[in-house]
């Protein structure tokens, strides 16, 4: 839900206007320690 929220055309420059912060993340599935 949350990703194809993110994929829409219309979607506002302001969706994030009401958050402190964000936190986004990568991973590598190969690294050793990857949970």
């Amino acid at each position: 839900e949350f990703w194809k929220y993110l994929l829409q055309r219309n979607l506002s420059t302001q969706w994030l206007e009401g958050v402190c912060y964000a936190v986004f993340g990568l991973g590598d599935s190969g690294y050793q320690k990857y949970n």
